[in-house]
């Protein structure tokens, strides 16, 4: 079947190494995240009579509280606390601080960084405190834009299986996962879309060409790399995720295995037939959802600023964020095995008295109001 919709996502997570440092674009975007939201703060904040060097300051509180209570976050919503080979973020405290590990929750950093307002608002600002969160979350809807665009830069926070034309085929952790398990065995590994699908049951599968690079130190002939091929990467049948390995990618359908082998001189160059799985581009929704969040706050606040109820922004933000991130959870893969054996995963469970708790700031602004 001809189909061209399927995006095979192949997006390079490191922009550059410097000294041997990647710089990577979940970083980078992180990054513009809070820049670009000072400046969105300080315009926020100029129609109330304060100057920039406020917001500098509110910057930073906000950017610690948002690092320190993700990664909190992260440590005890999904742990692991302690494990038997000892790898439990408990068994070792120290692994806390290895943030550039990986391991980022939101709803941590929503706590951190309604605490780090709160410190501002004690020691720099004669403001309600609603006030200043009605300023915060605006600038966090937009952080959250650049962040989960990271996330995808990643190729991580995956969806589920879809047939829907907008399914992402993720074939960088599948190069990763060969790389890692045939690492001795071959010397290079590129992975081609061909505008073509095929399905198998219920799923639509994006066709793709392997192209693997055999070195002639360690494959003499073809019926080598043939005997490498068909009993050693074939049999496993799927390249997973190397982080997830329940996440699978790309799959291996045919049997016998379907490939061609060319001499290239110095090496053999595999050709194999595979099936790449297409997945619901999630952090692309909740990406666009919190710019769309974004906009509708910033100009709601820049027009009626002078009328609307402190807490009113907050609790706004509140039942429109966490309610999208709980119904995006039906279309994203589980993050932690442990969430396997729940009804519902952490990400709903934690979004649930968020969305009360904007319903109850929206009461709150509104009794305030009227008193």
């Amino acid at each position: 079947m001809f189909h061209l919709d399927f995006i095979t996502w192949q997006a390079d997570p490191e922009i550059f190494n410097i000294l041997g440092r990647s710089i990577r674009w979940y970083g980078v975007l992180f990054a513009l995240g809070f820049i670009i939201g000072q400046r969105v703060a300080v315009h926020l904040f100029k129609k109330n009579g304060y100057d920039e060097k406020i917001v500098d300051s509110f910057v930073i509180y906000s950017v610690l509280g948002t690092v320190i209570g993700a990664r909190l976050g992260h440590v005890f919503f999904y742990g692991p606390y302690f494990s038997p080979d000892g790898s439990g973020y408990l068994d070792n405290p120290l692994s806390i601080l290895y943030i550039w590990e990986g391991g980022l929750a939101s709803h941590g950093a929503m706590f951190g960084l309604l605490a780090s307002t709160y410190l501002f608002y004690k020691k720099k600002i004669k403001e309600d405190y609603l006030w200043l969160t009605d300023r915060l979350v605006i600038t966090v809807a937009l952080a959250g834009c650049f962040i989960r665009f990271g996330n995808l830069m990643n190729s991580e926070i995956i969806g589920k299986p879809t047939n829907a034309p907008q399914g992402f085929v993720f074939t960088n952790d599948a190069e990763y996962y060969l790389d890692h398990y045939f690492k001795n065995f071959i010397s290079d590994i590129e992975i081609k879309k061909e505008d073509a699908t095929t399905t198998f049951g219920e799923q639509e599968y994006q066709n793709l060409a392997i192209n693997i690079t055999l070195p002639k130190q360690i494959y003499s002939n073809v019926d080598s790399c043939k005997k490498f091929i068909e009993a050693e990467l074939i049999p496993y049948q799927t390249i997973r995720n190397a982080r997830y390995p329940d996440h699978c990618h790309v799959e291996f359908k045919d049997l016998p295995a379907n490939y061609t082998i060319n001499d290239k001189g110095d090496s053999f160059t595999a050709t194999i037939k595979a099936y790449g799985l297409p997945r619901h581009p999630s952090q692309l929704y909740e990406s666009i959802s919190s710019f769309i969040l974004f906009l509708l706050l910033f100009f709601l606040l820049d027009k009626k600023y002078k009328t609307l109820p402190n807490g009113t922004i907050t609790g706004l933000f509140f039942i429109s964020l966490f309610t999208l991130r709980f119904f995006y959870e039906y279309l994203k893969e589980n993050q932690v095995e442990m969430e396997n054996d729940m009804t519902l995963n952490m990400g709903q469970y934690l979004s649930i008295p968020a969305v009360l708790f904007g319903i109850a700031l929206l009461v709150y602004s509104k009794k305030q109001q009227n008193a």
